[in-house]
């Protein structure tokens, strides 16, 4: 048996993967904008889908980052977020949840408005974005990779290894990038085997 704790992280040619994985964007699109109007997002741009069960604000708890390096203290854990937000169960965003192949926490709909960007970051496990809104000006930058990589919003599941420095950017003018983030439960530290070995849910 392989104990995944022993292995180190592991790294792919490129930072972005496209699965073999899609959506019906026409009726995610339509979902996730009811969602969005439903809530007013703070400076963060960001709602939580999934939530800790019995939480009292499962719109916006374990939003944003999970360890408060002032403290040194991890603030959530991956394996916290187990319950789908109550206020929003019952349609398609829930299927998607209860369905997607690959061990997940974090759940959430990121916004990121037009002439913004994310400060350059690492994070501790795997992100799969699911595009819900985009246009020709948004792109993935990585510190050690030259390209600009786009997603378009067909309803394709994209994995990213974020363990390389990374940022979003949204350079046009008046469209807000909307992207369903799902996070890997399964940390970089512990495994360098690809989650394609891992879908297990």
């Amino acid at each position: 048996m392989i104990e995944l704790a022993n292995l180190l992280p592991f790294r792919r040619k490129h930072p972005i993967e496209k699965l073999n994985i899609s959506y019906d964007i026409d009726r995610l699109r339509a979902e996730v904008l009811n969602v969005l109007s439903q809530v007013e997002l703070d400076s963060d741009n960001q709602l939580m889908l999934a939530c800790r069960p019995g939480s009292s604000n499962p719109n916006f708890e374990g939003k944003g980052k999970l360890f408060d390096k002032q403290k040194q203290l991890m603030l959530f854990e991956q394996s916290d977020f187990t319950t789908f937000n109550p206020n929003f169960a019952g349609g398609y965003l829930e299927e998607i949840w209860r369905t997607f192949p690959y061990p997940v926490g974090r759940f959430r709909i990121a916004v990121l408005p037009p002439h913004r960007c994310y400060s350059l970051h690492r994070d501790r496990e795997e992100r799969f974005h699911i595009p819900v809104i985009t246009n020709s000006r948004c792109y993935f930058l990585f510190e050690n990779f030259s390209k600009w990589y786009t997603m378009p919003a067909d309803g394709s599941v994209y994995r990213m290894d974020t363990q390389h420095r990374h940022s979003a950017v949204n350079m046009g003018n008046d469209i807000k990038r909307i992207h369903l983030l799902f996070d890997s439960k399964i940390p970089f530290s512990q495994s360098k085997i690809s989650l394609n070995k891992l879908a297990l849910k």
